[in-house]
């Protein structure tokens, strides 16, 4: 469900992937970036698409969400590897 307007492509797809992302940093030499993931979404139809869908792909960029303990990175890396049912 799109909640807001101003979305650049909405799609239907199927998740083919995720990679890591770029890092975000708040300052300059901060320890701790914000960390970001790809999801890769091969399409299966759009209902809007402004030019986006190029390749038959989307790269949707995500937060991949806090550090643990021992710093390492947790989130959708971490849970990537499951497989999703359908929705």
């Amino acid at each position: 469900m799109v909640e807001s307007r101003d979305h650049k492509a909405i799609v239907i797809g199927s998740v083919e992937g995720f990679e890591q992302g770029r890092d975000i940093y708040d300052i300059e030499g901060d320890p701790y970036p914000d960390k970001r993931v790809v999801m890769h979404v091969r399409v299966d139809s759009t209902i809007k698409d402004n030019g986006i869908v190029s390749d038959g792909r989307v790269y949707v960029d995500l937060d991949q969400g806090a550090y643990i303990k021992t710093e390492s990175p947790a989130g959708l890396l971490t849970i990537s590897e499951r497989p999703y049912p359908p929705v």
